[in-house]
């Protein structure tokens, strides 16, 4: 084993070090990472040009256009226009409650990116098992599984498929189409769902706390209470007709009518 190769192997070890112990940023760390790589280029053999060449990648310009319509998508209140008329259809059953998340999950991470849709997603869940007293846990697990899976069955789902096609041209070998992946990829996606639907969601930590809820998405500098004065447009209004999703990207967890629930 050479220097450079050990050296490299060394900053690779680091690195997964620095991430598992959370103690910076994930950007933070993986700029760092990039800085050091550059001010080791001579000893690496590593030019500034190579250091930098994946911010060019193609893999990276597509995943970062299926964030851009990802955060389109969410602030169109499409999502919560659907979360309005899911949550009652989803019924209090857990597995009637995943089936239904996995209907819209599914679709939509196969054709963006399934971080992003995790994401998106994410108020609507919590907005369910509010709603239906379920713990956020049994739900917003499942949500990021059924995101996984539903991934891979297309090009653009995951951004590992975009990076496996971008190398695959790099290599001189022909592009993956956006279906490329689809067969195997539906097969995964339906056992994967059939398991959660059957066996898995009796595996799921029950997690109820709300203090806990806060601490793990990390809402408590953006939890707030608001007072309607009767004097108030919102008076008589549902949260569909308000339009604070839209207008000013509120998302109200829970309402109290008259001092009470």
């Amino acid at each position: 084993m050479t220097f450079e190769i050990f050296l490299a192997f060394a900053l690779l070890v680091g690195a997964l070090i620095v991430f598992m112990l959370d103690r910076f940023p994930i950007d933070f760390v993986a700029l760092g990472i990039l800085a050091v790589v550059l001010a080791l280029g001579p000893v690496l053999n590593v030019t500034p040009e190579e250091a930098i060449s994946g911010f060019s990648n193609t893999a990276t310009i597509t995943v970062l256009a299926m964030f851009i319509l990802s955060g389109a998508i969410e602030r169109t209140g499409v999502v919560n226009l659907v979360g309005q008329r899911v949550i009652p259809f989803a019924g209090g059953a857990i597995v009637r409650q995943l089936f239904v998340i996995m209907l819209i999950v599914g679709p939509l991470s196969a054709f963006i990116n399934n971080t992003a849709a995790v994401a998106i997603l994410m108020p609507m869940v919590i907005s369910l098992a509010r709603e239906h007293r379920q713990a956020p846990s049994k739900l917003l697990i499942p949500l990021s599984f059924f995101a996984q899976l539903a991934g891979v069955m297309t090009l653009i789902g995951t951004s590992t498929n975009i990076l496996a096609s971008s190398l695959t041209v790099k290599q001189g070998y022909p592009a993956f189409s956006i279906f490329e992946f689809s067969t195997i990829g539906i097969l995964v996606f339906a056992t994967g769902t059939l398991y959660l639907l059957l066996v898995g969601h009796r595996l799921l930590p029950d997690r109820r706390t709300e203090a806990e809820m806060v601490e793990t998405y990390q809402l408590k500098s953006y939890l707030t209470e608001v007072v309607v004065l009767p004097n108030s447009p919102l008076v008589n209004q549902t949260i569909l007709e308000s339009q604070l999703r839209e207008q000013f990207d509120v998302s109200v967890l829970e309402i109290i009518r008259d001092g009470g629930g």
